[in-house]
């Protein structure tokens, strides 16, 4: 939690109103407003956390618990409350009903750059809500779930109001997480001369996989003393990427990697022959090599390639306008395989090339 002369210090850098700020203190020094109950599909609980020195309550093991563990690893997230004071929505109903309800957000979080009220969801219920709600609960342009008047409620304030739906939640995350609690809660207590071999290895083949590093120092430090490191930071590991439960699939750094440069090359669009290239179930790569040839009246030959013994044959059809030859060269590095019937035979009818010229 924030000692009061970091919160003040926090207040003044994002620059929030004195309104704001007083909502903010009341959040920070009341109890929560009520206690969570549980029914029949949801589990309840209390999360002990390490960041706020207080349990936190969870009604929901699916949305809650998963956000919670969540917002403890987040370093970003400077403190976060449970069941904050209620406050008041006002929309209309689906049958245009003016409606003003008092309303129990699950969190309110502080952040480094940003406070405001979040509320857990699962799907299936925020669909329910949505038909019943219109207006209090809806997908936005980016297909993302929200609650107009509790972002009214909170931009009147400068403050967010965001919707957290089970879709969102990372369960590689998660499940990592839960493999490092015990060593979360512990108090790293690494041999010097371990942890030194192991930030050897790892800075001798950056980014090698977690497996790689159990096999390469084995005789000489257990997988806890990785595990150890791990949790405290010591070594990165990206907990979102793989499981810790698959090492092979695990990559392992002294420090978080850098990012990719993103390039700023435009990109070429694809040609017209690239587009407009059919796809043919075979093993075979084919190029399409196109000629346009526009006399006052010419007739259009369709030719059929015999993939077996290459031998051509033509069907003429005849339409005003102008005439179009396609012929298709198989790629000198395709092979056959067994999916390829040798004597499937292809065919390019003259209505899919009138249609593709534009006559």
């Amino acid at each position: 939690m924030l000692a009061e002369r970091d919160y003040a210090a926090w207040a003044k850098r994002t620059g929030l109103s004195q309104l704001a700020q007083a909502a903010i203190a009341h959040i920070r020094n009341c109890e929560p407003t009520r206690r969570v109950g549980g029914g029949r599909a949801n589990v309840t609980g209390r999360y002990p956390s390490r960041k706020m020195g207080v349990t936190i309550q969870f009604e929901s093991h699916r949305v809650e618990l998963p956000a919670i563990i969540e917002l403890e690893h987040d370093e970003t997230v400077l403190e976060y409350f449970d069941q904050a004071p209620a406050i008041k929505l006002d929309y209309r109903s689906a049958d245009g009903r003016q409606l003003s309800v008092l309303h129990t957000p699950d969190f309110f979080v502080i952040r480094a750059d940003s406070a405001g009220w979040e509320e857990c969801k699962t799907k299936v219920e925020l669909q329910r809500l949505a038909e019943r709600s219109p207006n209090r609960y809806r997908r936005d342009d980016d297909r993302r779930w929200v609650c107009p008047p509790g972002q009214r409620h909170a931009q009147d304030l400068g403050l967010y109001y965001r919707v957290r739906s089970s879709a969102d939640i990372d369960w590689v995350f998660q499940r990592n997480i839960q493999f490092l609690d015990d060593y979360l809660r512990a108090a790293s207590n690494v041999p010097t001369l371990q942890k030194q071999q192991v930030l050897a290895r790892v800075a001798a083949q950056p980014g090698c996989s977690l497996g790689d590093l159990f096999r390469s120092t084995e005789s000489h430090v257990t997988r806890d003393t990785i595990y150890s490191l791990i949790a405290a930071g010591e070594i990165f590991v990206d907990l979102h990427s793989a499981s810790l439960a698959e090492p092979e699939r695990v990559k392992v750094w002294l420090d978080r990697p850098p990012r990719p440069p993103i390039s700023s090359a435009p990109v070429r669009p694809a040609s017209r022959t690239a587009l407009r290239r059919p796809a043919f179930n075979s093993g075979f790569c084919w190029r399409a090599r196109p000629t346009w040839r526009r006399p006052p009246a010419a007739s259009i030959s369709c030719r059929r390639l015999c993939v077996e013994n290459r031998q051509t044959r033509s069907r003429p059809e005849r339409f005003a306008g102008g005439s179009l030859t396609i012929e298709w060269h198989m790629s000198s590095t395709a092979t056959a395989t067994s999916d390829c019937c040798p004597n499937r035979i292809l065919e390019t009818r003259a209505a899919s090339f009138r249609r593709r010229a534009g006559y």
